[in-house]
């Protein structure tokens, strides 16, 4: 069974005029911030909110983004939450690698309720991933293969928004993607072309990008 998910990732028109896709550096700002509202699709009802931030440095020739997110409401199985995400990328050669990313689940009284933590180990080819419980106390723990692209929950929208560096390759990519069931999957991204797109008080063009999960 697959399930194909359109995302759309708007660009500047500018940044096309310029060829700077041919960069992930242009595709990642230095410095981005933003927020993101959920709702139930059936029902169209809230059901969470978060802000984000991505910040890029640059030392010993290796250039990073810090990604940090805090958000509120339902999230996976929990209701009425609160969470604390953060995540680390790395810009190998124009692609963007996952070096590790941690989402910390809170209740109303600002406990913590659970951690998740994923670790990307390059040079054993292997992703660590771990659930620990409200004492800290390891709960659950998977090892999988890192056979290539691979993102997960919290930087799955900076992984697909760097496929805006192959604009001009119009053939799927293979790419996995971790969730916190914890499975693995493989999945294919696909551009295909632009669209326009509504941006009061201005119009825009999108990249629009299939995502294939199988």
């Amino acid at each position: 069974m697959k399930l194909s998910v359109i995302t759309r990732l708007t660009i500047a028109a500018f940044l096309a005029h310029l060829g700077c896709f041919l960069q992930l550096s242009c595709a990642l700002t230095t410095v981005e911030r933003g927020d993101i509202r959920c709702v139930n699709k059936a029902t169209s009802e809230y059901r969470s909110n978060a802000e984000f931030s991505l910040t890029k440095t640059t030392a010993e020739n290796a250039t990073l983004y810090h990604f940090s997110g805090n958000g509120r409401g339902d999230w996976n199985t929990f209701s009425g939450v609160t969470w604390r995400s953060s995540a680390e990328m790395q810009d190998e050669n124009g692609t963007l690698r996952t070096l590790q990313s941690q989402r910390t689940i809170f209740d109303k009284n600002l406990k913590i309720i659970a951690s998740y933590q994923t670790q990307y180990d390059y040079r054993a080819k292997r992703i660590y991933w771990a659930l620990y419980n409200a004492q800290g106390k390891l709960q659950k723990k998977a090892v999988y293969p890192l056979k290539g692209q691979t993102a997960d929950d919290i930087t799955l929208l900076y992984f697909l928004k760097s496929f805006a560096s192959l604009k001009n390759n119009m053939k799927p990519k293979r790419c996995y993607l971790l969730t916190n069931e914890p499975r693995m999957y493989q999945c294919n991204v696909q551009i295909e072309g632009y669209e326009p797109l509504d941006m009061l008080p201005a119009k825009t063009h999108a990249l629009k990008l299939k995502l294939t999960v199988n």
